[in-house]
């Protein structure tokens, strides 16, 4: 039997093989770090999606690590989706207390 604290859960995504993206804290209250590793240079956007799809923000990306304030979003469930200059896409998803 194993415990986690909520603010040690992570969810991540492989794309390709190559490209990780990491979201933590799961679930989150206030403040969501997002990290991007597997490849030497980031440069993308970060789409923050409800449940229906609907985009609710947009943000460039250009360093490994992003953090996105959610304190105003609604209880429920996120996703992220990752797209860089090459092409290369995924998505977490994202619990928001």
């Amino acid at each position: 039997w194993y415990y986690f604290k909520p603010s040690s859960l992570r969810t991540t995504n492989t794309i390709n093989g190559s490209i990780e993206i990491t979201s933590f804290p799961i679930p989150v209250n206030d403040v969501l770090t997002i990290n991007i590793s597997g490849i030497e240079e980031v440069n993308g956007t970060i789409q923050v999606m409800d449940m229906n799809g609907k985009l609710l923000v947009r943000l460039s990306m250009s360093k490994p690590t992003q953090t996105i304030d959610m304190s105003n979003y609604a209880s429920g469930l996120y996703f992220l989706r990752y797209k860089d200059a090459d092409g290369r896409t995924g998505t977490v998803k994202v619990v928001k207390e």
